[in-house]
């Protein structure tokens, strides 16, 4: 099912590619037949339905979670991921991916989720991804309470499980908020200017700088 909404979704974005106007690329994003998400979306809620508490039942709920927009349906995912999947491995993934839903299910009900399989989930790999996640929504917060709490459970991840990816990401994401945020001296960055020549950003301390960072992602 996966791999045929892929390919569905390949052949709807070369179809969206070759539009000319915003009003026929509008048109065919609301389409619920010619749009994958908007098509397949039943066949996802059906395929869970008959799955019931098998692995793959909570990959459709994790698969409907990210696709749907409907807040209504995430909150009623999230409570079905909790009651039937909550000790189960697949409560990593979802715990990973669930702050992707924050704008259309909403942060109280996100954070309250992650604070769940934090707190309760008998997985050591959902608690892990759960604190992770939970970082970082918090951190990313204008309350310095939550950013203090969210600082406190990226360390956490880190010390839990120094080796795992979840650690290199906490990692990056407490480097960032160590030594990356407004008013803080930017650390050392030494390459090769577009001449050849060696250098160092400190050597430009005092004047006006412009970092273009990029890649092919």
């Amino acid at each position: 099912l996966r791999k045929e909404f892929d390919q569905a979704l390949r052949a709807f974005y070369q179809s969206y590619s070759e539009l000319k106007t915003d009003e026929e690329r509008k048109t065919l994003w609301a389409d619920p037949v010619r749009n994958p998400k908007l098509a397949f979306a039943p066949r996802f809620r059906a395929f869970a339905e008959r799955a019931g508490k098998h692995p793959a039942a909570a990959a459709a709920w994790s698969w409907l979670m990210q696709k749907t927009e409907d807040p209504q349906e995430q909150a009623q995912i999230v409570a079905r991921m909790l009651a039937e999947f909550l000790n189960a491995p697949a409560i990593a993934d979802f715990a990973a991916d669930l702050p992707m839903a924050e704008w259309t299910l909403g942060r109280p009900k996100t954070v309250e989720a992650l604070r769940t399989i934090r707190a309760k989930s008998q997985d050591s790999g959902g608690r892990l991804a759960a604190a992770l996640s939970l970082g970082r929504l918090l951190t990313a917060g204008s309350h310095e309470t939550e950013k203090t709490e969210g600082h406190t459970l990226l360390e956490e991840v880190v010390r839990t499980a120094p080796d795992s990816p979840d650690a290199q990401q906490a990692t990056h994401l407490l480097f960032e908020l160590d030594h990356l945020q407004i008013g803080m001296i930017v650390p050392e960055i030494a390459g090769v200017d577009s001449a050849g020549q060696a250098f160092h950003l400190s050597d430009y301390r005092g004047k006006v700088v412009v970092l273009d960072f990029w890649g092919f992602w």
